[in-house]
């Protein structure tokens, strides 16, 4: 059984971060690990899973810590999925942030990520208030002015509550939460 615990960005073996985003496909962050290593630096919160001394799922949160939280990045190697991994990193995640009001999640429209989404006691946006409920999102890099152009998003739908990363460049994002 794999054991999650809450770490600090710079605990993290850059190696193994990287192969476990490469594992899942996500290459905008290992075709720039600067980027990886500041985006794990930045977060409010990191979460491994691992089994033994191998690193098999992360999870990293943004918070003000009051009024919004976002998860991320959820994933798990593929070698590890259904075994209640992508489960626990999203339990010992949202743990912190349980008095938040807003929880925040962007993802593909895999069937299959839905479900495991909806497990995890998130809503879409056009089931939350009758409709009434928006998000928006820009994709985007610095070199391209933010208009997205220079990739393409392979993710679509946008959830309220704890999230995945679907930046130019993440294939099937859901994947790699369970």
């Amino acid at each position: 059984m794999a054991v999650t615990r809450s770490v600090e960005a710079a605990g993290l073996d850059p190696g193994e971060v990287l192969n476990l985003y490469n594992s899942v496909g996500w290459s905008a962050y290992t075709d720039n690990p600067a980027v990886l290593a500041a985006a794990l630096a930045g977060s409010s919160l990191v979460v491994e899973a691992g089994l033994g001394t191998k690193l098999v799922g992360l999870a990293r949160v943004i918070s003000n810590g009051a009024s919004i939280c976002y998860l991320q990045d959820i994933l798990v190697h593929p070698d590890h999925r259904r075994d209640g991994i992508g489960h626990a990193l999203a339990a010992e995640a949202m743990t912190r942030y349980a008095h938040v009001r807003q929880k925040v999640l962007l993802t593909d429209g895999e069937p299959v990520q839905k479900a495991f989404d909806e497990s995890l006691g998130l809503r879409e946006t056009a089931d939350f208030r009758n409709g009434s409920l928006r998000a928006f999102v820009r994709f985007g890099r610095p070199d391209d002015g933010g208009s997205g152009t220079s990739g393409t998003a392979t993710g679509g739908g946008t959830t309220t509550t704890p999230g995945h990363d679907v930046e130019a460049g993440h294939p099937r994002p859901g994947d790699a939460a369970r």
